[in-house]
């Protein structure tokens, strides 16, 4: 071929991934994880589709944490404080089960990151007599991104900065 020549790919199929609704989704630690995307995808004769649970970036599946094809997907505690995303991947199925990731017509969408927040892990220690009007050391590692707020008795809000604070 020479520089001026035109290459063109053919694709005779009609396979196509749609959209997930690219919302950033955050839960906190414990919670299960139940979308709602929108069945805008078309699958050619002897297709499929499964959305895969995966680390690496949006528009790169790494490595597979797991794949399902309904929801909800159920908490477990290696979620906790890491980043994922949700991909749907449409295409040929596999004997088996699966998609044929190395099929020229299997297609996916933009990854949809998910995220499970740790939960702060607060420690009470209190005197071994304690009285009212005594005061109550709360030990509070926050290990979120951002402030936590505590709510005393519903009012007066005490702001712990991510780090060790000891609020009394």
């Amino acid at each position: 071929t020479t520089a001026s020549d035109t290459i063109t790919k053919e694709c005779l199929c009609g396979t196509d991934a749609g959209s997930l609704n690219n919302t950033d989704i955050t839960l906190c630690e414990g919670e299960n994880y139940n979308p709602v995307f929108p069945d805008n995808y078309t699958l050619d004769a002897g297709d499929g589709f499964i959305y895969y649970l995966h680390d690496g970036s949006p528009d790169s599946i790494g490595t597979i944490i797991l794949e399902t094809t309904t929801f909800p997907i159920n908490y477990i505690p290696a979620f906790a404080g890491k980043q994922f995303f949700i991909t749907r991947v449409v295409g040929k199925l596999l004997p088996g089960g699966g998609i044929d990731l190395t099929d020229e017509c299997t297609d996916i969408t933009q990854g949809v990151s998910v995220s499970w927040t740790q939960k702060p892990n607060i420690n009470v220690i209190l005197e071994p007599f304690y009285c009212e009007g005594n005061s109550i050391v709360l030990n509070i590692e926050n290990v979120i991104n951002g402030q936590l707020d505590i709510f005393i008795n519903q009012s007066n809000p005490v702001t712990v900065n991510p780090g060790i604070n000891a609020v009394t």
